[in-house]
Order: C-alpha cells, then structure tokens, then sequence
C-alpha cells in the first residue's frame, strides 16, 4: 500500500518546508586558486562509496568557488548524516568528511526555535563547537536525542595542517516529527448520487514536517474493481494525487448505476503514513440524454421509415453502460411496429462506452406503416430515459415512373425473351406485370431499380411478339408503357460443311456436327427416308446435342442410297415440324458400299483398313498398341512398325497408384488419304476417364507423325464421342495417326482491363486479348505450339457487383465470345460500379483472377486542382518544362494531361501521388501550336475530378515566354536551366518542379529582361571556408541575361532541399533541416558568406520585412526573420528555404555546424529581461557535445544542461532575478568556458 522509498524521496526532496541549502562555500588561505584546485582534486576527499555522489557534487561546486574568490583558500568540509529535511526517529547519527589535510574538524548543534546550543553536556545560549572523531571520514557521537516537533541545525568546520579554518556554510536544518499527517475527501460527498464526478477533490495537513503526497484509492462496490488512473482495473490501486494540501485526482470513466468508495492516505516529509479509514460511499447514475425522431417529419405511404437515435452523454466523462443482451435501445410505432420484435440480440452481457457527446444511430422499419399520425416512442435500455417524436404518412398520388429497356429484333423464336424496366416511385412499388396479348406475368426485382422478366418460350411461336409494362405502386398508383413489338427468326440450321459422315463396321455410319449452335437449349434431331425417297419426320433416328456430338445410324442395306436430313429442334419445336421444315435444313445423301468384304478390304468406296497387331519393344512409352477397331479374325495383317517413333513426353503422374506416364494407352492405325479416321479408346466404367489412367476423354485429339519433320502435328479437328468411346477426323493424307491427350494450359486472364463510363451513363469495359485465346487456339499440347489442335472462339465472362462495391462472381453478367475485346452495360444510375472479365474455356474451365476496374457513372470528386505553373497563355519551349498545380487538402494524387483543340487528352507522365504535385514536360518532341494543359484531381476515394480547370499554352522555340530545358529525372547529371522573360509593370513568381524559384517585384527591372536559373556542381565551386558551415550539394545561379545583378528592391529566392521521407533530416545526411541556412558566393573574395538582411539580403529563412539579425547586438526578441522554419512561398511547395536579397550571384544551402572548440563562446542576450519580450538566453559558437551548468553566484547548482549541438543552443531560465554563473564543459576533453550572466525580471 505504501510508496515505494524512491517515490518518498522524490516528494521529500522538493516539497519540505523546513529544506534548507546543506551545501558550503569552502575555502583556505595559502597558494594561487587554480593551483589549490588542481591539488584537491589530484588529493580527493576520502568518503565512503555510497557518499560519493554527494561528495563530487560538493567539490565541484567548490572548485568553481575558489576560481570566483582567489584570493582566500579555505579547509573543507562536508556533513553527511543528517541529510533529509525531516525525521520521525529521536537519534541520528552525526558524520561527515574532510580533506586529507583536515587537522580536525568540529561541529555546531543549534536547537533554533530556542536558540541555544549543546555544549556536550546540555543546551546553552551560548555557539559552541565540538571536536569530532576522525577527520577525512568523522563523527560527533551526540549524549542526547533530539526532540520531537522541534528543528534543528548544524554546522560543520574543518581546520588544516598549517591552521587554516573552514568558513562554516549555512549547515543542515532538519525537524523531528512524530505526528502523522491527515487527509480527507471532500467531493463527492458521502452517501450522494451524482451523474458525473470528474475528479476527487480533498484535503490534507501536517502540522510537523508538511505533507509530501497524497494518494488516493477509488473501489468499485459494484463488481470490485479500482481505478488505476486510466482504467478501471481487478487489482487494488492507489492513485497518487495531484497537489499536496489541496489534491484531487482526476477520473473520466464511469460505470452508471454502480456504487462506489473512495478513501485518501498522507504521507508526510518525516515518511509518515496516515492511518486508513474507510473513506465514504457515492453513486454515479446516468448522465445520458435521448434523442429519436424520423429521418423526416411527413412519408408516402409505402415509403420505408428511417428512425434516427442520438444519445448524449452531458457529462464530461465516459459513461459505460451495462447490459444483460447486445441491444442498447428499443423503439416502437404506435403498437404497429416494435424494433425488438424484428432484431435478434445476443443474450450475452454487453457493454457499450458513451464519450462525452453525441452518439448517432439509425434503423430502417422495412414493415409498411399505415396512414395517418404516428407517435416514435424510444427508450434506452436499463434506463427510464425515453424520447417521443411525432410523424405522419400521407397517401402517393404519384404514380410510378417507367422506363422499359427495349427488347431488340432478331430474337430467336421457341425460347424465352427476357424483359428489363427501370422503374422509380416515390414511395414503393407493389407490382410491376409483363403483358404479351392476353398473357401476362409477374416481374421481380433484381437491382435498385431494375425489375426483370421474362415472356416464356412456349409464348414465343409466331413471328413478331408485342409487349408492355404495368407497374403498381404501395397506394394503387398504375403506370403502363407504350406496347412494344419486336420480329422473332428461326433457329439456325447447321450448316453443310459442319456436318461430318464416318464409316462404321457393318454398315452403320457415325454422323456428327463439328461447330455446335451456340445457342442454349438447342439440339437436332436426325431423320431419315429408310431407303424410300422419302424422308419419314414421324420417327427420328435420334438426337444431336452438345456433348454428344454424333449419332450412330442403324445398319443399312448394301448398295443403297439413303437421306439423312438433321433438324434443329427446342422442347416447344418438338412437334411443330411445319415452322421447321420452312428453314433451309441441309440434307445428306450416303450411299451404301455392295458388300462387307469390300468395307473392310477398303481401296475406295469408303472402305478402310483397321488390324490389331503388338507394338515392337522399339517403340517409346507404350508396350502395347492397339490398331482402332480390328477384326480379332484378323482378315489382314501389317507388318509391325520397325523403326522408332518419338512420342512427346507427358508430364509426371503424382498419384503413385497410376501407371507412371499417362500414355500406357494410345492409338495408333494406319489410313489411306482423304478418309474419315475413327480411333478407339477403352472407358469401360463410363466415368469419363481412359481405364487405368487419369487422362479425360474429353481431352483426346488425333495427331499425325510428320515423317519429314519427324515430330507429330495436327492440323485438322478431332470431335470425341463419349457414349461410343471413339475419336473421330478426316485424314488430310496418308500417314501415321495415333490418339494422344491434351495437356491442357490453365486460362490466362486478360491484360490491360480498363473501364469508363460512356455519354448514355453506361459503363464500357475494355481488354487484350489473353494469350490463351491466340488464333482462336486455346488447348495447348505438351507446350508446343504445333501441337495446338482444338480450334474454336474462346468466351469472356463479364462480372460485376451491381452497386454494392463487391463483385458477384456467382452471377456473369454477360458472355462474350472471343475475338470481343470490349462490353458495354446497359444504363446504369448514379454510382460507382466495379466490373471484373474472367475467361473460359471450351470445357468450362474459369480462371480465378480478381481484377476489377471502378466505372464511375456520375459521381463527383471532391478534390479540385489547377494549374498554378505556368500561367494562361504563355509560350513555351524545352524538353523539361515546369508544370505545377495547387490542388485542395483532400486530394491524394493529381495527373498532369494536355491535348490539341482536335485530340484526346494525353498524359504528360505518370500520375503523381506526392505534393508538391509538379512535373517536368517535354515539349521539344511535339508540334508547335496552341494546347490546353489541365490538372487532374484524385480524392481520398480515388474519385477524379469531373471538369478540371483548363489552361492555354502556346508550344513556340521562336518566341518563347519560358525555356526550360534539363531533366532531373531522366538524367540527374545533367544541368537543369530555366529561363523566363520578366517585365516591368508586374511581379513575376518563376518556379521549378524541384521547388527552386524567384520572386520578381514590379519596377525591379527597367524594361523586358530575361532571369535564368541554373543547377550548379558542388565539385566546380569553392568549399566554404569556415569550418562551422558545411554544404548539403544544392547549389543555384541566378542571373539576368542582360547582365544586371543590383538591385533598388529587394527580391525573394527559393531554394529545395532534399526530405522524403518528412522526418525533418536532409536525406542522406544527419543534418537536421532546421540548421539550414541560405549563403551566397562573395565572387570578388571567392568565399560564401552567409545571406543578410543588413546588407541588403535575407537571412536564409523567413521572406519578409525587417531588420537583420546581428549577434553582438540581438536583444533575443522573437524577430520573424529570426525563425529557423522551412517556409515556403505555397503551400504546395515544401521543404524550401526562402531569402531576400538585392542582388543575384550563386546561392546555395549549408547546414550550421558545431565549432571545433569554445574560443568564441556567445551569450544573449545579456542582461536577460523578460519585460523586453526575452524568452529565451542563446549560448552561441559551442562544439557539438557539451555540458552547461548554471550557479548562483554562492555557488549552487541551478541548472544543469547537456546535449548534442549544432553550434547554438537556447536556454529558457525559470529562475529569480540576479547574477548567475555558466560553466561551459566539452565532453570530448575541449577546455571548458566559463562568464556571467544576468536576469532582471
């Protein structure tokens, strides 16, 4: 419960009523004062080790003692115990030391308030001094104890070999206490309620030695916990008080409805504590005040309710409110609607923090709320405080606003047409139906404000269809468009050259569509004349859909012609075969061989060869080949292949349970030219895999060995029937085929997405193409280009997010096929959109990359900038122009753009995200003309400005206004120089994108001059040659071409330097910004010296008015040309340094520098007096690590400052008025610097 010893001290040190100074002026006759000094301190003073703090502080209080009074040298002594200003105990031992060379020492024990002495016996009236024991480490060993609420001094003197004695100093004053002090609360009071208790206020007395602290102790009764000052916490604290005999302590959470305790203890200089009492009770109830109404006093019936809640809390503390579920409020409406019917609440014991102020919260009532006069009744949960806000509902004689998107000619007909309106009501709607004739259908709502339908595909059979929109809103209000009529067109039939005929075995054929309707829910049906003549549309031989792809026809009769005819058909065309037949459906003819042997012997008439025969062991990869189809009668048999094919490499099978490679099973047969080529595959478990492997069906192509290439290629299509487990081509010439897998690339987005919003409010989003849809190619085998096989137009996915900023990746928007490069949206309202583009391929493989673009439609920026540099109209020339904007406080990032009056805008470089917001343009490279230049604004929302200012520019190399040539950014070597023409009749800013610049006034120059600015080496100037500047590598020449360089008026520079990372230190350097100044080159002297305002130059900070500084004379009043801030002329234009001068020469920008020794110490101003305006004492000229110390001219310490510096440093005294001492020591070993100084206050 008690403080620890060091905090006792700390309080006893500094508040001690009776504290008295306990150091001593201690001289001695004999000898000169520096050599005295240098012998004590080669001598020491023999102490114990615990003593020597005390003892170094002493002697060197002494040593500079006896350089102020040289001319008596004095013993010296010290007192060490007694050391504190107060003591509960009766006996203290009396000890000290001395000099080796104390003869003896004696001491003075003075009981003041009765002012006598002890004489070793008993208290006179008469001073005695009494002989110690010891000398360099001494005791007086006191016969009586010192009573108690009594105070005491004593003094200490030694005297030397040669009869030198001590003066005495003032001694050591202490108080024997033995009363404890008292304390008590006085607010709150015992046994109040209060609503807010911003601090404990109390009061305490010691009639002995005085009150050092208070401390404090405030318990929750409630849930037991205790303030910490700063939070409530589960351990017992006491809290240490602000102030003595008056405290307080100061508490800025509470907990409403808890009670509380609160108690005090002092302690006083004697370290006593004050005995405990139970302090008193208080409790703190709620301070909040409730606020609920309607977002607005009167509503369309239909209109949802916004409720808006405020809670204050009055107090001036946080108030935390304790409940038994997660809801903080509840409000009904009427007894129509109560929020917490319609929320759920965790049933866990919630708290919720109120700071001082206002708290906002808000809920919508999505229940429809009758017509007529309403009452809001709110309350605050675990309180009695309620609010009553009074609201109406009137009825909506508006009726609702329509907008029908139109639905556009060319619809296919048999399939469903989707209907869109955008509709708006001032309150809500209840129904919007779709009308077709006599039919109708209901509508739904899929965004804001668009609501989606559809006229259903069994409605869709004639050819043209019209349509309109009812839409009803909350009240009964109708609206109904104008009847829309759009022209419906026939399924496309497949094409001749999309349709593919293969030879089976025993007379039966493979029939098959190469390029699938690309339209959804479309198949064909196959019919066929039966060998009549006569096609029969009664009985189909079968579907053709997407996935299967073929249809195998029954066996026909030999030598006999046949007609297939391939229909498209839907659901609802089944058997509308009238509608169909009216298109232009191709018909197929086949023609029978005369027999089987003729079939398989081949030789023409659509025979082919197939055998099954084993591979030889020469060939790679595979142990066994299979020949396609086969007559195990063998009827013929080919030799076995003899010389090794190289067959690609497949990548590695991680699953060990599976063959090694992926190709223990291929194809291979040999075919005559020009045939229909059909390879097996064996999938006898129809799950989609070749058995044994874990190669898809789906991914099989039928390649060719190349035996002059001597690699396999394609070159033709390959079409997988997965129900007859076969592969299907046409050979474009005699060779080797065999059937091999796809090793199938991953899709690749598209690059360089970009997105913006077009004249009709619509969002265009464009892409290149990815590389994974290159000539219309997408699988890729074994990453070799020759190998690409499956040609087809690849598909984009376009999603968006509908206004909610996260993309729905679970609904596309649309589905464009490759080669599209671009979408565009229907309308869209108001809004920022994000719109993603994913590709698919042609076995539905998606992507998953992330990328969005923002399309902005109609939604302002509220940042602004504009184009400070250069101004309206001037002419331009150069490769590295200055272009710089002044832009508001919110902008984030600005893009500098120009374009001709006939063009689009074109950026001059990369949007810059750093103030100053300034860049270097080329102007060389393009044509001489008229152009606009503008600034392009970003805000903290990555919004652009909506119509930024535009400035007119003229690009001329003949009649220039500005050459500026030099690009520190494209070469940094390279010297920048800029030109500008001045007038006469008015001032003139001329700036640079690095922040160098000159500020020209009215009537410097007598007629139209030229002023140049040019980058100067460091290497090609002279080093300066004080040792306490050093450069930091900025260095300009300013200069008129026409070679004036004086001037009547004063003129302002700017100079830059370098800050990036804004943590106040030249970057690449330790050089603190705040050290830098502005110097100029004397040329006739060749040395800088340093800009000043008394010879017609600035200071190097502040560009303004007023006399300069002169340290021999400054009063240290705070002169603005004083200030060490990095000021600018823009607010834009930071981290330059700005002078005032009257007379152009080279300029450059050099940090001040510690002195190499304390030979030119300055103080000022001298004498110090605040009634002067004086803040601060200016030690000038110092070396960089020192340590000064201030003394009383009787020698005691005042302050004490050490520090690391760049030359100067300032003091701010809170002392009292008179002479005072400085020592000013080097810590590096520099001879250290002493003087006087005064204060007057």
């Amino acid at each position: 419960m008690a403080d620890s010893p060091k905090d006792v001290e700390s309080a006893l040190s500094g508040n001690n009523r009776f504290a008295a100074n306990t150091e001593k002026k201690e001289t001695r006759n004999g000898g000169s004062a520096l050599e005295r000094l240098f012998y004590l301190i080669n001598k020491g003073i023999k102490i114990n080790p615990e003593e020597y703090k005390i003892a170094i502080v002493k002697f060197v209080i002494i040593g500079f003692l006896i350089l102020l009074f040289p001319a008596n040298i004095f013993a010296i002594s010290t007192i060490l115990s007694p050391n504190k200003s107060a003591y509960s105990i009766q006996y203290i031992p009396i000890k000290g030391g001395a000099a080796e060379d104390s003869k003896k020492v004696e001491v003075q024990i003075e009981q003041i308030e009765s002012k006598t002495f002890w004489d070793g016996k008993c208290w006179v009236g008469t001073p005695n001094w009494l002989l110690c024991e010891g000398t360099t480490s001494w005791t007086y060993p006191i016969s009586t104890y010192f009573s108690e609420n009594l105070s005491y001094n004593i003094k200490s003197r030694a005297t030397d070999i040669s009869g030198n004695t001590e003066i005495p100093s003032a001694g050591v004053t202490f108080y024997i206490d033995k009363q404890s002090p008292t304390s008590y609360i006085s607010f709150p009071e015992s046994g109040k309620t209060y609503a807010d208790v911003p601090k404990i206020y109390g009061q305490a007395a010691d009639w002995g030695s005085g009150v050092a602290f208070v401390r404090v102790r405030l318990k929750d009764l409630t849930d037991g916990t205790c303030w910490d000052g700063k939070n409530w916490t589960a351990n017992e604290v006491w809290v240490k008080a602000e102030g003595v005999s008056s405290f307080s302590v100061p508490v800025n959470i509470w907990k409403i409805n808890h009670q509380y305790n609160v108690t005090s203890q002092a302690v006083d200089f004697a370290q006593l504590e004050q005995s405990l009492y139970s302090g008193w009770n208080f409790s703190v109830i709620c301070a909040l005040n409730l606020s609920a109404k309607t977002s607005k006093q009167t509503y369309n019936y239909g209109d949802p309710v916004s409720v808006e809640i405020a809670v204050e809390n009055t107090s001036q503390s946080t108030q935390i409110l304790e409940l038994p579920s997660s809801k903080i409020y509840d409000f009904t409406v009427d007894s129509i609607y109560r929020y917490s019917d319609s929320k759920v609440f965790e049933p866990v014991k919630t708290s919720f923090n109120f700071k001082p102020g206002i708290t906002l919260y808000s809920e919508k009532i999505v229940q429809i709320i009758p017509k007529g006069q309403h009452l809001l009744t709110a309350s605050i949960e675990g309180t009695a405080i309620t609010s009553k806000y009074v609201f109406d509902v009137i009825a909506d004689t508006i009726s609702p606003t329509v907008t029908l998107q139109p639905v556009a000619d060319g619809q296919y007909r048999y399939f469903s047409i989707p209907v869109a309106a955008n509709i708006t009501d001032n309150s809500a709607i209840k129904s919007v139906t779709l009308f077709s004739g006599i039919n109708f259908w209901e509508m739904v709502k899929t965004a804001d404000t668009l609501w989606t339908g559809a006229i259903p595909a069994d409605y869709n059979t004639s050819d043209t269809l019209s349509y309109h929109i009812e839409a009803v809103d909350i009240s009964g209000n109708k609206s109904t468009t104008e009847t829309k009529t759009f022209f419906t067109k026939d399924v496309p039939a497949p094409k001749p050259e999309d349709i593919t005929v293969a030879v089976q075995q025993e007379f039966t054929y493979l029939i098959g569509i190469k390029n699938f309707a690309e339209i959804s829910g479309v198949y064909y049906r196959v019919y066929y004349d039966k060998g009549t003549g006569v096609v029969d549309y009664s009985n189909s031989l079968g579907i053709i859909n997407e996935s299967t792809k073929t249809l195998t026809t029954p066996k026909l009769s030999p030598a006999t012609e046949y007609k297939f005819v391939i229909v498209p058909v839907t659901e609802l065309a089944e058997n509308n075969t009238d509608a169909l037949q009216s298109s232009a459906i191709p018909k197929i003819s086949i023609t029978t061989p005369s027999n089987e042997e003729e079939l398989w012997e081949g030789g023409g008439g659509g025979g082919r060869i197939r055998i099954r025969v084993p591979l030889p062991p020469a060939v790679e990869i595979s142990t066994d080949v299979v020949f396609s189809g086969g007559n195990d009668g063998g009827i013929i048999r080919l030799d076995p292949i003899t010389d090794p094919i190289p067959i690609p490499d497949y990548p590695t099978n991680p699953d060990p349970t599976l063959p090694k490679k992926p190709t223990d099973y291929y194809y291979i047969e040999i075919i005559p030219p020009r045939q229909p080529i059909v390879l097996n595959y064996v999938d006898g478990n129809q799950d989609g895999f070749l058995d044994g492997t874990f190669i898809k069906e789906t991914t099989l192509v039928i390649l060719r060995y190349d035996e002059f290439e001597e690699k396999w290629g394609g070159g033709f299509e390959t079409t997988v029937n997965t129900e007859l487990n076969k592969c299907f081509a046409y050979a474009p010439a005699e060779g080797k085929y065999a059937l091999f897998s796809v090793f199938q690339i991953y899709p690749v987005p598209v690059f360089n997405l970009t997105g913006e919003a077009t004249e009709k409010s619509e969002a265009k989003i464009c892409w290149q193409p990815s590389p994974s849809v290159n000539s219309q190619q997408y699988n890729v085998y074994y990453d070799n280009a020759s190998y690409l096989e499956k040609i087809y137009s690849a598909k984009y996915r376009i999603y968006w997010d509908r206004g909610t900023g996260t993309v729905d990746y679970s609904r596309p928007l649309a589905e464009l096929q490759n080669p599209s490069v671009e979408f565009v949206s229907q309308k869209l309202e108001k809004g920022l959109y994000k719109f993603a583009v994913r590709v698919i391929d042609i076995e539905g493989t998606e992507e998953k990359n992330t990328n969005y673009v923002t399309v902005n439609i109609d939604v302002l920026g509220s940042a602004s900038a504009g184009i400070r540099v250069p101004k309206e109209g001037k002419r331009l020339c150069g490769n590295a122009v200055t272009i710089i904007a002044d832009a508001t406080p919110d902008t984030t990032a600005v893009k500098f753009q120009y374009k001709s009056s006939q063009n689009q805008w074109t950026d001059i470089s990369i949007i810059d995200k750093k103030p100053p917001y300034a860049v270097y343009w080329n102007v060389s490279s393009i044509p001489a003309g008229k152009y606009l230049i503008r600034a392009v604004a970003y805000d903290l929302l990555n919004l652009a400005e909506k119509n930024p200012a535009e400035t007119t520019v003229y690009v001329d190399d003949v009649n220039w206004d500005i050459s500026e040539d030099g690009n520190p950014d494209v070469n940094p070597n390279e010297q920048h120089r800029k030109q500008e023409k001045i007038t006469e009749t008015s001032e003139t800013e001329i700036m640079t994108a690095d922040g160098t610049g000159a500020i020209v006034p009215e009537g410097v120059v007598e007629k139209e001059s030229v002023l140049e600015i040019k980058t100067l080496a460091q290497e090609n100037l002279p080093l300066p040659s004080a040792s306490s500047i050093q450069p930091i590598d900025v260095f300009r020449d300013y200069n008129f071409t026409d070679g004036k360089s004086e001037f009547e008026k004063d003129l302002t520079i700017l100079l830059p330097y370098p800050d990036e990372n804004n943590d106040g230190i030249v970057d690449g350097t330790n050089i603190k910004s705040e050290t830098l100044e502005i110097y100029y080159l004397d040329e006739k002297k060749n040395e800088w010296k340093k800009a000043d305002n008394r010879s017609g130059l600035g200071d190097g900070t502040n560009p303004g008015e007023g006399a300069g500084r002169d340290n021999s004379k400054n009063d240290g009043t705070d002169n603005p040309n004083n200030s060490k801030k990095n000021v600018s002329l823009s607010s834009t234009l930071t981290k330059t340094i700005s002078a005032r001068v009257n007379h152009f020469t080279k300029f450059g920008i050099f940090a001040k520098a510690p002195k190499t020794n304390l030979d030119t110490v300055s103080v000022y101003p001298n004498p110090f007096k605040p009634s002067k305006g004086h803040t601060q004492i200016t030690f000038d000229g110092l070396t960089a690590n020192i340590k000064i110390k201030i003394y009383t001219i009787a020698g005691r310490l005042v302050d004490e400052l050490e520090t690391n510096t760049d030359g100067s440093y300032n003091w701010t005294p809170d002392v009292a008025s008179g002479v005072y001492i400085y020592y000013i020591e080097d810590k590096n070993g520099t001879p250290s610097k002493k003087g006087k100084l005064a204060i007057i206050r």
